[in-house]
């Protein structure tokens, strides 16, 4: 008989659930450094679990996310095979509404993962090649510009990064939010869930002005969009509305509730 491998069994016992989310912080890695150095936070990527086990037919879980060379699926061992490597913080939505209703939640769940899936097409209409050199690009202004920026002293406000650079750079979490945002704005529409639901799934509690001013106008979006796509690691990690799981640094589980030993 095979004997599990321990990332197996960690994996296994975690009960995960879709669309949870997943925070990552990579060791040995300068962008990733950089990435958390100008955002001031410990995390530097988003991922969200894509598809969970359901024995016999299947015992993997995979995960879906937006890196440099788009979006694409994964075995979770891509994170959890490496813990020394990576710090990983896994999140899920709080809203009481979510929470009691479970095949509503499952329903909402697997359209999140679908929306997210749905990036696909539109990433890979793009010259493979020249995307790979642009985005990889952006990054590195990205992070380079940030770390000058805190280094030298200089204020956010008198050093913008184009708006481009940021929807860029944390595609990652950007993608995640934005898939948490329009499900729930589908399900207002097909399942009457109150317009309010939206600012559970709103994650830069920056946007929430904007956003009730949205829900007042009839929920007219195009114009929250952009800043949706550059909601970065950090507002995942600080925000309330997602309960922390699990953080496990360095191989070590520690279990829920996780919030006041995660890091920001």
């Amino acid at each position: 008989m095979q004997t599990k491998d321990k990332t197996q069994e960690l994996i296994e016992n975690l009960n995960l659930e879709r669309a949870d989310i997943l925070l990552i912080h990579t060791r040995r890695s300068l962008l990733s450094w950089a990435i958390r150095f100008g955002t001031k936070s410990y995390w530097n990527h988003v991922a969200m679990i894509y598809v969970i086990r359901h024995p016999p037919e299947y015992n993997n879980v995979f995960l879906i996310e937006s890196a440099e060379h788009g979006v694409d699926i994964h075995h979770l061992k891509k994170y959890f095979g490496d813990l020394k490597k990576h710090d990983i913080g896994i999140k899920r939505l709080s809203a009481e509404w979510f929470k009691v209703n479970k095949e509503k939640r499952e329903e909402l769940q697997r359209r999140i993962r679908g929306i997210t899936l749905d990036q696909i097409d539109q990433e890979y209409d793009y010259n493979l090649l020249l995307r790979l050199a642009l985005r990889f690009t952006r990054y590195l202004i990205f992070g380079t510009g940030q770390v000058l920026r805190r280094l030298t002293g200089r204020s956010e406000k008198k050093v913008g990064i184009p708006r481009k650079f940021q929807v860029r750079s944390f595609i990652c979490s950007g993608f995640a939010q934005y898939a948490y945002f329009e499900a729930v704005k589908e399900a207002i529409a097909r399942d009457g869930l109150p317009k309010d639901s939206l600012t559970d799934v709103v994650f830069d509690k920056r946007l929430t002005q904007g956003l009730n001013d949205l829900i007042a106008g009839g929920l007219g979006f195009d114009g929250l969009k952009e800043h949706l796509l550059s909601v970065i690691p950090k507002n995942f990690a600080s925000s309330r509305k997602l309960d922390w799981i699990y953080f496990i640094r360095k191989g070590q589980v520690l279990d829920s509730p996780a919030k006041g030993v995660a890091p920001t």
